[in-house]
């Protein structure tokens, strides 16, 4: 991010502007505000795109988010990912830490966190239901499955983590 160069070096063809995903959502919560139909056509879009993804990311413009936000939400957004990533892999050995860091700085990784792609954020949802289950009570475990219910309403993906919640309260294991 902040040398973009090294992300071509390795094997990256990064999408000027930076966090260009992230500026799209941005941008269509605050043309969502400005009452057009980002569905439609998405002027504020760095592409021109249409809004792809569900109406929950359009709360980003009632938040007060603009489009003038996506630098430091990136970078917020970024290391989050990164630390997180790092915190679950806890890699012991050299040989674990050297796959780890091959898998952090792999080419889809890399660009997702250069595009701010929504996926970090789902990520990052779905490790904190993670650590919500796994502290085996039931206030804890309702805010897992709340978690993942707003993961699966940003992005469809996320509804496959609901059979394990139910499986997870109905067995002791």
């Amino acid at each position: 991010i902040v040398w973009p160069g090294l992300f071509q070096m390795l094997g990256v063809n990064a999408i000027a502007p930076i966090f260009s995903d992230l500026i799209a959502i941005l941008g269509a919560g605050e043309a969502d505000q400005l009452g057009r139909d980002v569905f439609e056509h998405n002027s504020l879009d760095p592409f021109n795109r249409p809004h792809v993804y569900g109406p929950w990311w359009l709360v980003m413009g009632d938040l007060g988010l603009v489009r003038a936000d996506a630098r430091w939400l990136g970078l917020l957004l970024a290391g989050g990912f990164l630390f997180t990533a790092v915190k679950m892999l806890r890699p012991q050995k050299w040989r674990t830490a050297l796959m780890a860091t091959a898998m952090l700085v792999s080419p889809p990784v890399l660009l997702a966190m250069e595009r701010g792609n929504n996926d970090l954020v789902i990520f990052l949802l779905l490790v904190a239901a993670a650590g919500a289950i796994a502290s085996h009570t039931w206030a804890k475990a309702s805010v897992a499955g709340a978690l993942v219910i707003l993961a699966t309403a940003l992005k469809f993906y996320p509804v496959v983590v609901l059979p394990m919640l139910a499986a997870k309260q109905t067995s002791k294991k």
